[in-house]
């Protein structure tokens, strides 16, 4: 992820989901998917820290 949010790589890149998009449109991309958005945020205003995300139903 790039200082500004966008994806450089991620596993679930496809046709409509591609490099250059912020990670808070994971969870818009993705069936059972969560709190991407809130990564982003806790990325942006930390440096170190852990966060919690759903990816497809998997915490």
């Amino acid at each position: 992820m790039t200082d500004t949010g966008k994806l450089v790589f991620f596993p679930g890149f496809n046709d409509t989901f591609k490099p250059g998009d912020t990670m808070a449109s994971v969870d818009d991309h993705f069936a059972n998917t969560s709190d991407f958005e809130q990564l982003q945020a806790t990325v942006a205003q930390n440096a170190t820290g852990l966060a919690q995300v759903a990816w497809r139903g998997n915490n």
